[in-house]
């Protein structure tokens, strides 16, 4: 019998992001449309990746203002969640490396059973 291994559940486990006024990243746009539109898998893979490029390097453009004491507590605390956030998805990434990684092995098993089927 042919297996699959489960995919991990998608959700991230993320606070609520802090209070935003407007969307203006014009990168999250295309990404929401993407996926409210039910695009191109590529497309939404695409678009994720190049929000966290995106993500990493506000993040290393905060660590200039770490030891400014003129920061206000919205912006600690924006940094706080994208840390937080970052940790999440660094944890998901694991969770689907290790999906895959079983995924591999169940179809070359797979791939393995249905030769020796096919050969007998």
């Amino acid at each position: 019998m042919i297996n699959y291994p489960n995919l991990p559940n998608s959700t991230l486990e993320i606070t609520q992001q802090p209070e935003v006024k407007e969307i203006t990243n014009e990168l999250l746009k295309q990404l929401q449309n993407a996926l409210k539109g039910n695009h191109l898998f590529t497309e939404q893979v695409e678009l994720s990746l190049k929000g966290i490029v995106r993500i990493l390097e506000v993040l290393l453009s905060l660590d200039f203002f770490k030891n400014a004491n003129e920061i206000d507590s919205s912006l600690r605390n924006s940094i706080e969640w994208l840390s937080n956030a970052g940790e999440s998805l660094k944890n998901k990434m694991k969770e689907y490396e290790g999906f895959f990684s079983e995924f591999n092995t169940s179809m070359k098993s797979n791939e393995q059973e249905v030769t020796s089927v096919l050969n007998a």
